[in-house]
């Protein structure tokens, strides 16, 4: 299962393991549709055949574009303190 992940995040094992870890927070903690999904992957589920199953893209899909499209409207300098903080945060989470 952690092949998976790992290939997802092109072999970055730290990003590897706070995907993990999100889907493990959105099991326990989600809401609807995306905690179904998050409890399907955790218990062994695929994470790709589940993000790309039309049961659950709408869920996935609009928050996704509002992030994306903010994100792309940001200055340089608020991408880049994006960019900073993520990579904060996975240095904390000991991946």
């Amino acid at each position: 299962m952690f092949d998976e992940y790992l290939e997802i995040a092109n072999g970055d094992v730290q990003i590897a393991n706070a995907l993990y870890r999100i889907m493990e927070d959105l099991a326990a903690n989600g809401t609807g549709m995306i905690q179904e999904m998050a409890q399907d992957v955790v218990e062994g589920g695929s994470l790709r055949a589940a993000f790309f199953s039309g049961i659950y893209a709408e869920d996935i899909e609009g928050p996704f574009q509002n992030f994306w499209k903010a994100y792309q409207e940001m200055p340089a300098e608020e991408r880049l303190e994006v960019q900073t903080q993520t990579r904060e945060y996975l240095n904390t989470q000991g991946g």
